[in-house]
C-alpha cells in the first residue's frame, strides 16, 4: 500500500481518538459549568434573601418586600427564606440542561466510538490482508521458478547430453512434473479470478461419485506409488450425487493435492480418500496423517492467500488459494466444507457434504 495512504488511515484514526476524548471532555466540562451556574444563581438569590431580611428588621411591612423581593418568602414567625418554588425551577434549569448535555455528548461519543471501532478493525484486517498478499506473491514466485527451473534443468541435460532410455525418461518425467505443477497453479489463479469476478456458473446434474472421480484418481494413484503414499480410495458404486462435475473434481483435485503436500515429510504417509451418505447430504472426505494444523486456525486456512507462518521461512508448497477455491465453490453448489485437526503434526481431515440427487 501507498505509504501516504496508510499515513492518512492511521492520522484518521488518531484524529476520532482525539475526537472522542474531546467530547467526552466537553460532556463533563458542561456538567460543571451548570453546577456553577446553578450555585452563582442560588448565591444571588440567598443575597437577596438576606436583604429581605434586613428590611424586616428594619420594620417594612412583610407584603412591601415580597412584592419587591418575590424570590422571597416570609413565614408567619418572621423567617426569611427562598421560595421552594425557586428552587425547584433552578434545579430543574439545572437538570434539563444537564440531560440536553449528556445526551448530545453520549450521541456524537457513539458515533465517534464507533467510527473508531470500524477504521481499527479495518486497518488490522488491512494490514492482515497486505501480509497475506506479500506471501501469496512470494509463493506464487517461488511455485512459478521452482518447476521452471526444474524443468530448464531437466531440458537442458537432455539436450547436452547423449542419455540412455531409463535417464531420458526419468528427465522427461520431471519436465511433465514441472508443466502439471504450473498449470494446476495458473488452474487456481483463474479459479480464484472468476470467484472473485462472480463469474462462476455452475451445471449440476445427478452423477455416480465413482463416475465422477474417473478423470481425477489416476493420476494420484500415480503420483503415490512413485511418492510410497499408502492412497486408499473408499468410494461406493450406488452413491450418486447432484453436482456440476467441474466443480466436483476441482474440490477433490485441491483437497488432495493439500493432503498429498502435507505427508510430504512424514514417515509412512498416508491419504484416505472416503465417500458416504450422511442423511439428506453426500459425505466426501479427504484425511491424511501429515503435519496437521492448530485446531484455532480451522476457520482461517479457507481465507484467500492465507497460509500458517511466515512465507519467507516456509519449506511447504502452494499459493494459498486451493482451499478458498474450494469453499467458494462449496458455496455455490449449496454444500459446506469443514476442516478438523488434532494439532500440528497430528494429521488432518477435509470434510465436504454435497446436495444428494434430484432432490436437493
Amino acid at each position: 500500500m501507498n505509504k501516504r495512504v496508510l499515513v492518512v488511515r492511521w492520522g484518521l484514526a488518531a484524529l476520532l481518538v482525539i475526537s472522542a476524548a474531546q467530547v467526552g471532555w466537553w460532556i463533563l466540562d458542561q456538567w460543571w459549568f451548570t453546577n456553577e451556574v446553578r450555585d452563582q444563581v442560588t448565591a444571588l438569590h440567598e443575597e437577596r434573601a438576606r436583604m429581605a431580611a434586613a428590611m424586616m428588621a428594619a420594620g417594612l411591612p412583610a407584603a412591601d418586600i415580597e412584592q419587591l423581593l418575590p424570590d422571597v418568602q416570609i413565614a408567619p414567625d418572621g423567617m426569611v427564606e427562598l421560595s421552594p418554588a425557586l428552587i425547584e425551577q433552578i434545579e430543574e434549569e439545572r437538570r434539563s440542561r444537564l440531560n440536553q448535555y449528556f445526551w448530545e455528548g453520549s450521541f456524537f461519543l457513539v458515533v465517534l466510538l464507533a467510527s473508531i471501532t470500524v477504521v481499527g478493525r479495518a486497518l488490522r484486517e488491512e494490514v492482515r490482508l497486505r501480509r497475506r498478499q506479500q506471501n501469496f506473491l512470494a509463493a506464487v514466485s517461488h511455485e512459478f521458478k521452482s518447476p521452471l527451473a526444474a524443468a530448464r534443468i531437466a531440458a537442458e541435460t537432455l539436450a547436452l547430453r547423449n542419455l540412455d532410455d531409463e535417464a531420458r525418461e526419468r528427465h522427461l518425467a520431471r519436465v511433465l512434473r514441472g508443466m502439471r505443477r504450473l498449470e494446476r497453479l495458473i488452474e487456481n489463479l483463474l479459479d480464484s479470478a472468476r470467484i472473485d469476478a462472480g463469474a462462476i456458473e455452475l451445471r449440476p446434474i445427478t452423477r455416480r461419485v465413482v463416475s465422477t472421480l474417473e478423470p481425477v484418481l489416476p493420476g494420484y494413484r500415480s503420483r503415490a506409488t512413485d511418492r510410497g503414499i499408502d492412497f486408499v480410495v473408499e468410494v461406493p458404486e450406488d452413491i450418486e450425487v447432484f453436482v456440476d462435475d467441474i466443480a466436483f473434481c476441482t474440490v477433490i483435485r485441491n483437497l488432495l493435492e493439500n493432503a498429498f503436500e502435507a505427508v510430504r515429510n512424514v514417515a509412512n504417509p498416508s491419504v484416505r480418500l472416503r465417500a458416504a451418505a450422511d442423511g439428506d447430504r453426500v459425505l466426501v472426505s479427504v484425511r491424511d496423517n501429515g503435519i496437521g494444523f492448530d485446531p484455532s486456525e480451522a476457520e482461517a486456512l479457507f481465507q484467500q492467500f492465507y497460509r500458517p507462518g511466515d512465507e519467507m521461512r516456509r519449506a511447504g508448497r502452494g499459493a494459498g488459494l486451493g482451499l478458498h477455491i474450494v469453499r467458494a465453490l462449496m458455496r455455490s453448489a449449496g454444500g459446506r466444507v469443514h476442516a478438523s485437526s488434532a494439532g500440528p503434526g497430528q494429521g488432518a481431515e477435509f470434510s465436504t457434504h454435497w446436495p444428494q440427487g434430484d432432490d436437493a
